[in-house]
């Protein structure tokens, strides 16, 4: 029997289906990936309608796209480490979670999310500038 007023603990990532409602994922936009969160998922037409994350839009302006099925992944592993994690890996080896910031960056640099690098790239700079 759950307590009340007891939230419970929240699954890991990796549990929960891919095409899950409010799931962070990763989306096909013409030639590049880019983040984004399920909205809905229509089954038999085997599609997603997601909202992207971040300020840029795709061409037309576009927020919300409805894409393939097969055109969502799910995010990389270090994405979705908690703000916990990051900070113990900074505070136990300074400069080699600086360097492992860096190879994620280029990671999601590689897949063409230019956003999710940028972030990546400025948080190990403003690390490094805490120096």
């Amino acid at each position: 029997r759950r307590q009340r007023g007891v939230r419970p603990n929240k699954p890991s990532y990796k549990d929960v289906p891919l095409l899950t409602p409010g799931n962070p994922v990763r989306v096909k936009v013409n030639d590049s990936w880019r983040r984004a969160t399920i909205d809905c998922v229509n089954n038999a037409e085997g599609t997603a309608d997601v909202s992207l994350d971040g300020p840029a839009k795709v061409k037309g302006g576009e927020v919300e796209l409805t894409v393939p099925a097969s055109a969502v992944r799910q995010l990389e592993a270090f994405e979705v480490q908690s703000d916990e994690e990051r900070v113990k890996a900074f505070d136990l080896d300074f400069y080699g979670a600086v360097a492992k910031t860096k190879e994620n960056a280029n990671t999601v640099f590689k897949l063409g999310d230019v956003e999710a690098a940028m972030d990546y790239y400025t948080q190990a700079i403003d690390e490094l500038r805490r120096c």
